[in-house]
Protein backbone atom coordinates (compact mmCIF):
# COMPACT_ATOMS: atom_id res chain seq x y z
CA UNK A 1 0.00 0.00 0.00
CA UNK A 2 1.28 3.89 -0.22
CA UNK A 3 2.70 5.00 2.80
CA UNK A 4 2.86 8.64 1.73
CA UNK A 5 0.49 10.92 0.52
CA UNK A 6 3.12 12.17 -1.81
CA UNK A 7 6.40 11.64 -3.08
CA UNK A 8 9.59 14.36 -4.33
CA UNK A 9 12.41 12.56 -5.75
CA UNK A 10 15.11 14.97 -7.44
CA UNK A 11 18.32 13.37 -9.54
CA UNK A 12 21.33 15.53 -11.28
CA UNK A 13 21.96 15.86 -14.38
CA UNK A 14 25.87 14.85 -16.16
CA UNK A 15 28.50 15.77 -17.92
CA UNK A 16 31.25 13.42 -19.72
CA UNK A 17 34.43 15.15 -19.37
CA UNK A 18 36.03 12.80 -21.71
CA UNK A 19 35.21 9.49 -23.41
CA UNK A 20 32.00 10.44 -25.28
CA UNK A 21 30.72 8.35 -28.33
CA UNK A 22 33.95 5.51 -27.84
CA UNK A 23 31.96 4.69 -24.83
CA UNK A 24 29.25 3.05 -26.61
CA UNK A 25 31.53 0.68 -28.42
CA UNK A 26 33.50 0.05 -24.87
CA UNK A 27 35.95 2.42 -24.76
CA UNK A 28 36.50 4.02 -21.31
CA UNK A 29 34.53 7.49 -20.16
CA UNK A 30 34.32 10.04 -17.45
CA UNK A 31 31.61 11.63 -16.33
CA UNK A 32 30.63 13.85 -13.29
CA UNK A 33 27.21 15.03 -11.92
CA UNK A 34 25.93 18.40 -12.58
CA UNK A 35 24.31 20.96 -10.01
CA UNK A 36 21.00 21.05 -12.70
CA UNK A 37 18.14 18.71 -11.45
CA UNK A 38 14.78 17.01 -12.71
CA UNK A 39 12.32 16.73 -9.85
CA UNK A 40 9.40 14.23 -10.23
CA UNK A 41 6.22 14.43 -7.71
CA UNK A 42 3.93 11.38 -7.01
CA UNK A 43 0.36 12.54 -5.30
CA UNK A 44 -2.22 9.62 -5.26
CA UNK A 45 -5.99 9.53 -7.51
CA UNK A 46 -8.55 7.51 -6.35
CA UNK A 47 -9.62 6.81 -9.63
CA UNK A 48 -6.61 4.70 -10.38
CA UNK A 49 -5.82 7.17 -13.72
CA UNK A 50 -2.36 8.02 -14.33
CA UNK A 51 -2.20 11.77 -14.84
CA UNK A 52 0.83 13.17 -16.61
CA UNK A 53 1.57 17.15 -15.51
CA UNK A 54 4.87 17.80 -17.53
CA UNK A 55 4.55 21.63 -18.10
CA UNK A 56 8.54 21.75 -19.54
CA UNK A 57 7.35 20.58 -22.70
CA UNK A 58 3.60 21.52 -22.84
CA UNK A 59 1.60 18.33 -21.86
CA UNK A 60 -1.04 17.69 -19.61
CA UNK A 61 -2.40 13.64 -19.89
CA UNK A 62 -4.70 11.41 -18.65
CA UNK A 63 -3.83 8.05 -18.72
CA UNK A 64 -4.13 4.59 -17.06
CA UNK A 65 -1.22 2.21 -16.62
CA UNK A 66 -2.23 -0.93 -19.29
CA UNK A 67 -2.06 2.24 -21.67
CA UNK A 68 1.73 2.98 -20.38
CA UNK A 69 2.72 -0.62 -20.39
CA UNK A 70 1.37 -0.98 -24.26
CA UNK A 71 2.95 1.70 -25.07
CA UNK A 72 6.12 0.47 -23.59
CA UNK A 73 6.24 -2.47 -25.29
CA UNK A 74 5.90 -1.06 -28.89
CA UNK A 75 9.04 1.37 -28.06
CA UNK A 76 11.07 -1.82 -27.52
CA UNK A 77 10.08 -3.47 -30.65
CA UNK A 78 10.98 -0.98 -32.49
CA UNK A 79 14.45 -0.62 -30.09
CA UNK A 80 14.42 -4.68 -31.71
CA UNK A 81 14.14 -3.03 -34.94
CA UNK A 82 16.96 -0.98 -34.27
CA UNK A 83 19.34 -2.87 -32.67
CA UNK A 84 19.59 -5.24 -35.54
CA UNK A 85 19.89 -2.66 -38.11
CA UNK A 86 21.30 0.58 -35.98
CA UNK A 87 21.26 3.19 -38.54
CA UNK A 88 19.60 6.60 -38.51
CA UNK A 89 16.17 6.12 -40.18
CA UNK A 90 15.84 3.04 -37.76
CA UNK A 91 17.15 5.00 -34.86
CA UNK A 92 14.18 8.01 -35.38
CA UNK A 93 11.80 5.15 -35.40
CA UNK A 94 12.84 4.30 -31.79
CA UNK A 95 12.04 7.70 -30.03
CA UNK A 96 8.74 8.66 -32.07
CA UNK A 97 7.51 12.12 -31.44
CA UNK A 98 5.46 11.82 -28.09
CA UNK A 99 6.92 14.99 -25.79
CA UNK A 100 6.30 12.63 -23.04
CA UNK A 101 7.90 9.48 -24.58
CA UNK A 102 10.61 9.19 -21.82
CA UNK A 103 8.12 9.90 -18.79
CA UNK A 104 5.64 7.37 -20.66
CA UNK A 105 8.85 4.82 -20.92
CA UNK A 106 9.92 5.12 -17.76
CA UNK A 107 6.57 4.37 -16.34
CA UNK A 108 6.10 1.32 -18.02
CA UNK A 109 9.91 -0.04 -17.60
CA UNK A 110 8.75 0.65 -14.03
CA UNK A 111 5.19 -1.51 -13.71
CA UNK A 112 6.97 -4.81 -13.73
CA UNK A 113 9.18 -3.55 -10.45
CA UNK A 114 5.95 -3.26 -8.56
CA UNK A 115 5.18 -5.40 -6.12
CA UNK A 116 1.94 -5.46 -5.68
CA UNK A 117 -1.38 -3.48 -8.45
CA UNK A 118 -0.33 0.26 -9.08
CA UNK A 119 -2.11 2.81 -7.74
CA UNK A 120 -3.82 6.27 -9.39
CA UNK A 121 -1.07 8.71 -9.53
CA UNK A 122 -0.56 12.18 -10.34
CA UNK A 123 2.97 12.57 -11.60
CA UNK A 124 4.79 16.15 -12.19
CA UNK A 125 8.00 16.35 -14.06
CA UNK A 126 9.79 19.64 -13.82
CA UNK A 127 13.38 19.90 -14.95
CA UNK A 128 16.27 22.74 -14.79
CA UNK A 129 18.36 20.91 -17.13
CA UNK A 130 19.33 21.71 -21.57
CA UNK A 131 17.36 19.21 -23.85
CA UNK A 132 20.03 17.78 -26.44
CA UNK A 133 22.73 19.71 -25.10
CA UNK A 134 24.61 16.50 -23.03
CA UNK A 135 23.31 17.73 -19.69
CA UNK A 136 21.86 13.67 -19.14
CA UNK A 137 18.48 15.31 -19.05
CA UNK A 138 16.44 11.52 -19.44
CA UNK A 139 18.54 10.00 -17.74
CA UNK A 140 17.85 12.28 -15.18
CA UNK A 141 13.95 12.14 -15.79
CA UNK A 142 14.06 8.25 -16.31
CA UNK A 143 15.86 8.25 -12.80
CA UNK A 144 13.79 10.72 -10.96
CA UNK A 145 10.48 9.06 -12.38
CA UNK A 146 11.07 5.74 -10.83
CA UNK A 147 12.79 6.58 -7.78
CA UNK A 148 9.10 8.49 -6.91
CA UNK A 149 6.85 6.24 -8.33
CA UNK A 150 8.60 3.35 -6.24
CA UNK A 151 9.29 5.28 -3.39
CA UNK A 152 5.50 6.33 -3.91
CA UNK A 153 4.17 2.69 -3.68
CA UNK A 154 6.31 0.59 -1.57
CA UNK A 155 7.83 3.30 0.96
CA UNK A 156 11.52 3.86 -0.68
CA UNK A 157 13.05 3.41 -4.21
CA UNK A 158 15.45 0.11 -4.42
CA UNK A 159 18.62 1.46 -5.91
CA UNK A 160 18.79 -1.67 -8.14
CA UNK A 161 15.51 -1.61 -9.57
CA UNK A 162 15.98 2.11 -10.20
CA UNK A 163 18.96 1.46 -12.11
CA UNK A 164 17.31 -0.77 -13.97
CA UNK A 165 14.48 0.84 -15.56
CA UNK A 166 16.45 4.03 -16.16
CA UNK A 167 19.26 1.71 -18.17
CA UNK A 168 16.03 0.18 -20.21
CA UNK A 169 14.56 3.54 -20.30
CA UNK A 170 17.96 5.11 -22.13
CA UNK A 171 17.80 2.79 -24.65
CA UNK A 172 14.63 3.33 -25.70
CA UNK A 173 15.65 7.24 -26.06
CA UNK A 174 18.95 6.67 -26.93
CA UNK A 175 19.38 3.57 -28.90
CA UNK A 176 22.99 2.47 -27.49
CA UNK A 177 23.94 4.29 -24.53
CA UNK A 178 27.37 3.40 -22.46
CA UNK A 179 25.16 3.68 -19.05
CA UNK A 180 27.40 6.12 -17.74
CA UNK A 181 24.59 9.18 -17.70
CA UNK A 182 22.08 6.58 -15.56
CA UNK A 183 24.78 5.39 -13.25
CA UNK A 184 26.38 9.04 -12.95
CA UNK A 185 23.03 11.09 -12.38
CA UNK A 186 21.91 8.12 -9.79
CA UNK A 187 25.11 7.76 -7.81
CA UNK A 188 26.09 11.67 -8.18
CA UNK A 189 30.48 12.62 -7.93
CA UNK A 190 32.15 11.72 -10.28
CA UNK A 191 32.02 8.08 -12.24
CA UNK A 192 34.59 6.31 -14.08
CA UNK A 193 33.51 3.35 -16.75
CA UNK A 194 36.68 1.64 -17.52
CA UNK A 195 37.57 -0.16 -20.48
CA UNK A 196 35.30 -3.27 -21.81
CA UNK A 197 34.72 -4.41 -25.02
CA UNK A 198 31.47 -6.06 -24.16
CA UNK A 199 30.46 -3.83 -21.64
CA UNK A 200 30.12 -5.81 -18.78
CA UNK A 201 31.92 -4.09 -16.29
CA UNK A 202 29.86 -1.25 -14.04
CA UNK A 203 30.49 2.54 -13.14
CA UNK A 204 32.77 3.37 -10.24
CA UNK A 205 32.75 6.22 -8.06
CA UNK A 206 36.07 8.01 -8.48
CA UNK A 207 37.43 10.21 -5.99
CA UNK A 208 38.10 13.62 -7.48
CA UNK A 209 38.75 16.57 -5.23
CA UNK A 210 36.38 19.45 -5.81
CA UNK A 211 38.84 22.49 -6.16
CA UNK A 212 39.81 20.11 -9.50
CA UNK A 213 36.48 20.16 -10.62
CA UNK A 214 36.29 23.86 -9.96
CA UNK A 215 38.98 24.88 -12.75
CA UNK A 216 36.28 23.57 -15.46
CA UNK A 217 33.95 26.49 -16.23
CA UNK A 218 30.70 25.69 -18.25
CA UNK A 219 28.62 26.87 -21.39
CA UNK A 220 25.80 26.06 -23.59
CA UNK A 221 26.36 26.21 -27.36
CA UNK A 222 22.65 25.67 -27.67
CA UNK A 223 20.76 22.31 -28.39
CA UNK A 224 22.55 20.09 -31.29
CA UNK A 225 20.59 19.61 -34.71
CA UNK A 226 20.13 15.47 -34.32
CA UNK A 227 19.16 13.49 -31.18
CA UNK A 228 21.70 11.78 -29.23
CA UNK A 229 21.54 8.45 -30.66
CA UNK A 230 21.50 9.63 -34.39
CA UNK A 231 24.67 11.23 -34.15
CA UNK A 232 26.13 8.09 -32.48
CA UNK A 233 25.00 5.67 -35.04
CA UNK A 234 26.21 8.59 -37.88
CA UNK A 235 29.62 8.23 -36.43
CA UNK A 236 30.23 4.57 -35.35
CA UNK A 237 32.05 3.69 -38.58
CA UNK A 238 34.76 6.85 -37.88
CA UNK A 239 35.21 4.91 -34.42
CA UNK A 240 38.71 3.46 -36.16
CA UNK A 241 41.26 1.68 -33.55
CA UNK A 242 43.49 4.47 -34.29
CA UNK A 243 40.76 6.89 -33.16
CA UNK A 244 39.73 4.56 -30.19
CA UNK A 245 43.16 4.84 -29.25
CA UNK A 246 43.11 8.26 -28.77
CA UNK A 247 40.13 8.99 -26.79
CA UNK A 248 41.50 6.30 -24.42
CA UNK A 249 44.97 8.03 -24.08
CA UNK A 250 42.31 11.41 -23.38
CA UNK A 251 40.38 9.92 -21.51
CA UNK A 252 42.94 8.22 -18.84
CA UNK A 253 44.81 11.32 -19.06
CA UNK A 254 42.34 13.34 -17.80
CA UNK A 255 41.11 11.17 -14.88
CA UNK A 256 44.56 10.62 -13.78
CA UNK A 257 45.28 14.13 -13.79
CA UNK A 258 42.03 15.24 -12.06
CA UNK A 259 42.75 12.69 -9.28
CA UNK A 260 46.07 13.69 -8.29
CA UNK A 261 45.75 15.44 -4.61
CA UNK A 262 47.04 18.83 -6.14
CA UNK A 263 46.15 18.59 -9.71
CA UNK A 264 48.56 19.93 -12.27
CA UNK A 265 46.06 22.36 -14.53
CA UNK A 266 48.61 21.89 -17.37
CA UNK A 267 48.12 18.01 -17.64
CA UNK A 268 43.91 18.80 -17.69
CA UNK A 269 44.53 21.27 -20.14
CA UNK A 270 46.73 18.72 -22.48
CA UNK A 271 44.04 15.96 -21.99
CA UNK A 272 41.13 17.94 -22.70
CA UNK A 273 42.83 19.10 -25.97
CA UNK A 274 43.63 15.81 -26.60
CA UNK A 275 39.70 14.83 -26.19
CA UNK A 276 38.94 17.69 -28.55
CA UNK A 277 40.81 16.58 -30.83
CA UNK A 278 39.15 13.33 -31.29
CA UNK A 279 35.65 14.71 -31.10
CA UNK A 280 36.58 16.94 -34.00
CA UNK A 281 37.61 13.96 -35.88
CA UNK A 282 34.26 12.38 -35.82
CA UNK A 283 33.46 15.31 -37.48
CA UNK A 284 30.60 16.05 -34.45
CA UNK A 285 31.68 19.06 -33.34
CA UNK A 286 30.51 22.56 -35.95
CA UNK A 287 32.32 25.27 -37.22
CA UNK A 288 31.30 28.15 -34.91
CA UNK A 289 32.07 25.94 -31.73
CA UNK A 290 35.98 24.76 -33.04
CA UNK A 291 36.49 28.46 -33.61
CA UNK A 292 35.47 29.25 -29.96
CA UNK A 293 37.84 26.09 -29.21
CA UNK A 294 40.95 27.45 -31.09
CA UNK A 295 40.69 30.72 -29.53
CA UNK A 296 40.83 29.58 -26.04
CA UNK A 297 43.16 26.90 -26.89
CA UNK A 298 45.33 30.28 -28.35
CA UNK A 299 45.13 31.61 -25.02
CA UNK A 300 46.85 28.68 -23.39
CA UNK A 301 43.52 26.91 -22.35
CA UNK A 302 41.46 23.97 -23.68
CA UNK A 303 38.08 23.58 -24.40
CA UNK A 304 35.93 20.65 -25.32
CA UNK A 305 31.75 19.70 -26.36
CA UNK A 306 30.71 17.33 -23.69
CA UNK A 307 28.21 15.06 -25.26
CA UNK A 308 27.43 13.87 -28.91
CA UNK A 309 28.24 16.49 -30.61
CA UNK A 310 26.16 17.90 -33.48
CA UNK A 311 26.14 16.71 -37.47
CA UNK A 312 25.09 20.01 -38.77
CA UNK A 313 25.36 22.52 -36.05
CA UNK A 314 25.56 25.60 -35.52
CA UNK A 315 24.85 24.19 -31.47
CA UNK A 316 26.76 21.11 -30.11
CA UNK A 317 25.42 21.28 -26.66
CA UNK A 318 27.70 21.43 -23.06
CA UNK A 319 31.06 23.35 -23.49
CA UNK A 320 33.98 22.79 -20.98
CA UNK A 321 36.34 25.09 -20.45
CA UNK A 322 39.54 25.09 -18.50
CA UNK A 323 42.06 28.38 -18.55
CA UNK A 324 45.36 28.62 -18.23
CA UNK A 325 46.51 29.79 -13.74
CA UNK A 326 47.42 33.20 -15.31
CA UNK A 327 44.15 33.13 -18.14
CA UNK A 328 41.52 36.18 -18.31
CA UNK A 329 38.65 35.82 -15.54
CA UNK A 330 36.73 34.87 -18.87
CA UNK A 331 38.00 32.38 -21.67
CA UNK A 332 37.94 34.31 -24.95
CA UNK A 333 35.66 33.50 -27.72
CA UNK A 334 33.36 32.33 -25.80
CA UNK A 335 30.83 35.32 -25.94
CA UNK A 336 28.13 33.95 -28.01
CA UNK A 337 27.37 30.83 -25.75
CA UNK A 338 25.51 31.15 -22.65
CA UNK A 339 27.67 30.26 -19.16
CA UNK A 340 26.28 27.55 -17.09
CA UNK A 341 26.80 28.21 -13.38
CA UNK A 342 26.54 24.88 -11.81
CA UNK A 343 29.27 22.82 -9.50
CA UNK A 344 30.18 19.32 -10.70
CA UNK A 345 30.52 16.38 -8.16
CA UNK A 346 27.20 17.13 -6.25
CA UNK A 347 25.42 14.30 -4.80
CA UNK A 348 23.27 12.02 -6.77
CA UNK A 349 19.19 10.70 -6.42
CA UNK A 350 17.89 12.39 -3.59
CA UNK A 351 13.84 11.48 -2.44
CA UNK A 352 11.62 12.56 0.29
CA UNK A 353 8.26 12.24 1.17
CA UNK A 354 5.86 15.17 1.22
Amino acid sequence: MTTAAAVRARAPGKLILAGEHAAVVGGPVLAAAIGLHCTAVVRPRRDGAVELLLPDVDVRRVTDWPTLSRYTAEARRRWSAFATDPGGPAFAAVRGDDPAHVVAATLGETLPHLRHAPSGISLTVTSGLPVGAGFGSSAATAVATCAAVLAHHHGAPDAESVAAVAARTEKLQHGTPSGIDTATVQRGGTQWLPRDTHRTAGAVGLPIDEAALSMCELHHTGPAAEPTGQVVAAVRARLTPQALAQSEHATTSLSAALARPRPDRSEVIAAIRDSARFLARLGVVPEGVAAAIRTVEEHGGAAKICGAGSLTGPGAGALLVVRPDDGPATAPGLAPFTPVAAPLGVAGLHWEEL
